[in-house]
């Protein structure tokens, strides 16, 4: 905490823009899933899950492990959900006070809405890229495998950045 000193303690109320963006994170999810399932029994019984530097499938596991990216996606949906109500713990760039207090927590819960947005649309696009190599091997060779493994990371640290750049100027 700031120099011991307890915190204000605020409820944020959500803009018609940060509702949309929590539906639209819950939606995706349930896509993730819904996809999952259904694709599920169209794999075959093992699939590549690990990728040497020579981009050959070094790690075969069951077809079921394809559920991993959707619980993974779940659980960091559920943490960051929790943690975006208690945007008094977080870290801040300023001091707060009674009067900025408002303005850093509503950045700072923002952020969190986007990135739990941006993990989510990472882990569709990396599931669907895994269920394309397990189904057509000589396509994780291809350039467009190796677009969809890195469009998630590029996709998040550049809204991120942009987010992180807008946040700093708010704070200011």
């Amino acid at each position: 905490m700031d120099n011991d000193k307890k915190r204000p303690v605020i409820k944020i109320e959500l803009s018609d823009a940060d509702n949309a963006q929590e539906k639209l994170a819950l939606w995706l999810l349930i896509f993730l899933w819904l996809a999952t399932i259904i694709i599920w029994f169209t794999l075959p019984p093992t699939i590549p899950v690990h990728f040497n530097l020579k981009n050959e499938p070094d790690k075969w596991d069951d077809k079921a492990y394809i559920f991993v990216m959707p619980f993974i996606a779940s659980v960091l949906y559920g943490l960051l959900g929790f943690v975006n109500k208690y945007p008094q713990s977080f870290n801040y760039i300023k001091p707060v006070t009674e009067e900025n207090a408002e303005r850093l927590y509503t950045s700072g819960t923002s952020l969190l809405r986007l990135i739990k947005l941006m993990i989510i649309i990472g882990f569709i696009v990396d599931t669907a890229n895994d269920v394309i190599v397990a189904k057509s091997p000589a396509f994780h060779d291809t350039l467009l495998s190796v677009i969809l493994q890195w469009v998630p990371v590029i996709l998040i640290a550049g809204v991120l950045l942009k987010k992180l750049v807008f946040v700093k100027k708010a704070v200011e």
